[in-house]
């Protein structure tokens, strides 16, 4: 019996580590990656995002210095 748990406490742990570890070396990627979609999408505008961070844990993406510029005025 112990040993299950034993077994189940490490697969937790390694799930754990393996969220965090994706939640910290995959923000750089992103951000280029949000900014070509969002500028594609909006017609008329132009996108700048500074930095762009993804909280696995609670599923989240928070979003740093975020510029929308139209292109034409009004």
């Amino acid at each position: 019996m112990r040993r299950k748990w034993l077994w189940l406490s490490i697969a937790f742990l390694a799930v754990l580590l393996n969220l965090v570890a994706l939640g910290s070396f995959s923000n750089e990627p992103l951000r280029p990656l949000l900014e070509q979609k969002m500028n594609h999408r909006l017609r008329g505008y132009t996108v700048q995002l500074g930095a762009a961070h993804f909280h696995p844990l609670g599923f989240s993406l928070e979003l740093n210095e975020l510029m929308i510029r139209q292109n034409a005025p009004p």
